[in-house]
């Protein structure tokens, strides 16, 4: 597993968008993938992306 800094761009009804802060490339989640983290997500904050196998698969949101 990967996880790189990211940022949370916006959402459309299907997927949420997030840049990846080192190469920016954009990446995209859905709504199960990110489960209870979708409570915690504000636009522009910046998250770590978690990759399995070159797949973004799930987020870190910062703590407080």
């Amino acid at each position: 597993m990967d996880n790189r800094p990211s940022q949370y761009l916006y959402n459309d009804t299907t997927f949420y968008y997030f840049l990846d802060q080192e190469t920016f490339d954009q990446y995209d989640l859905t709504k199960e993938q990110l489960g209870d983290s979708l409570d915690y997500l504000k636009e522009n904050m910046i998250v770590e992306l978690i990759f399995y196998k070159q797949n973004p698969i799930n987020i870190n949101v910062p703590t407080m």
